[in-house]
């Protein structure tokens, strides 16, 4: 009989994981234009879930305005990304915040900077950020990404959602979301048809499955197995 594994663990393994699936749509963002937490109190949930619920049409043209900020924009993103990279932040930082307030139509600069406060351990001030600039770039499926995985480390579970599932509305073949959804279904909202849904899906957008999510969900399924046949024997 196979070990289970402490549901710590699991949680523990796949947060890890789970982060590093957002911090990597800093390169999403550039392409584009560029364990289980305590639930805290949100005072603006409401108005920024509506927002996010009703945002479910995809792009399927830019702005002419921001296709002209993006090109304009580019040597300086470049110049700082490279920065970010090299690990130089606080430069990198105030590249991006310039980058912001001379191009407010690109979302790569604001997303770049939220990733950096939070390698600051800054992480409230990346995930405000991210929800100041909702308003402004709601359909931007990389940003609601990000926006996704700081509401999730921030214990603001149903935004977290609504954020995948809006960046999924955006772009339905946007990995990454449909793989932080899954996460966040199977860990901490307890959503087994969830979690296994998102995982096959992640699955399907993948040049080859990946072995160790193809083990998770081989996990899920027997545990819905177990979840079946306790309800119909009841607890013994």
């Amino acid at each position: 009989v196979a070990r289970q594994q402490p549901q710590q663990e699991i949680a523990d393994r796949r947060g890890r994981q789970h982060e590093r699936q957002g911090d990597e749509g800093l390169d999403d963002a550039l392409a584009a234009e560029v364990a289980a937490g305590k639930p805290q109190p949100d005072q603006d949930s409401a108005a920024v879930l509506q927002r996010l619920r009703t945002q479910a049409a995809p792009v399927t043209a830019r702005d002419p305005e921001h296709e002209k900020q993006a090109k304009s924009a580019k040597g300086d993103f470049d110049r700082a990304l490279t920065e970010m990279k090299k690990g130089n932040l606080d430069g990198a930082l105030a590249q991006f915040r310039q980058l912001s307030a001379q191009y407010p139509a690109l979302a790569g600069p604001v997303v770049n900077q939220a990733i950096i406060l939070r390698r600051k351990g800054e992480l409230e001030a990346a995930h405000k950020l991210l929800q100041d600039g909702l308003m402004s770039h709601s359909r931007n499926p990389y940003f609601l990404n990000q926006l996704g995985v700081y509401s999730r480390e921030m214990g603001q579970f149903k935004k977290a959602q609504a954020s995948y599932e809006s960046a999924i509305r955006i772009d339905a073949n946007y990995a990454k979301a449909h793989y932080n959804l899954a996460v966040l279904a199977d860990l901490y909202l307890h959503d087994a048809a969830l979690a296994l849904q998102e995982f096959q899906t992640y699955q399907t957008l993948l040049p080859e499955p990946d072995a160790k999510v193809a083990g998770w969900i081989k996990e899920i399924e027997r545990r819905k197995a177990v979840g079946r046949l306790y309800r119909y024997h009841g607890p013994y």
